[in-house]
């Protein structure tokens, strides 16, 4: 992972719904790559970012403190940030001159469109964006029936549900 073009260049670990640091493949990878490591929390007011409810962010403050002191004791500092995301991670990218970006992916329909929107635009720019396996046992399109298609979610009326 790491970049033989600028090897000196620090790396984004952004945390986003997974915010641990033991058994985050985003994190392994990061320190994998022998660079410099910015880990970055970013407070998504994109538009079609869902908003938090009460419980979410009480889970989310105190999610972030115990991050933040989890770093602060391996050296590091957490930047905390809001705003849209694709901004924020370019003004921070311009800012330090990094030149890859790791996350751990999400699996709400904002999360996997906003991601796919981001990837391929760094992608585009030369910056290496690259997402893990986050925080779910089995990658939803890696669970298949035994007859090796997707698994389908029926209602009680046996209708599929068209969110899914």
């Amino acid at each position: 992972m790491a970049n033989s073009t600028f090897p000196d260049a620090p790396i984004i670990l952004w945390f986003r719904d997974d915010l641990r640091l033991r058994d985050n493949a985003a994190l392994t990878a990061a320190a994998k790559s022998g660079q410099p490591i910015i880990p970055l929390f970013i407070f998504e007011t994109d538009d079609n970012k869902v908003p938090y409810g009460g419980a979410q962010e009480w889970w989310l403050h105190h999610s972030l403190a115990s991050l933040t002191a989890s770093l602060e004791e391996l050296g590091q500092k957490l930047i905390l940030r809001r705003g849209k995301s694709r901004q924020i991670l370019d003004a921070l990218i311009e800012e330090t001159g990094a030149r890859s970006v790791v996350w751990n992916r999400r699996y709400c329909r904002f999360g996997i469109d906003n991601d796919c929107v981001i990837k391929k635009d760094l992608t585009q720019r030369g910056i290496t964006a690259t997402s893990f396996d986050g925080r779910l046992m089995h990658e939803p399109t890696q669970v298949k029936t035994g007859s090796g298609g997707p698994y389908r979610v029926y209602t009680p009326s046996g209708k599929p549900l068209a969110h899914l």
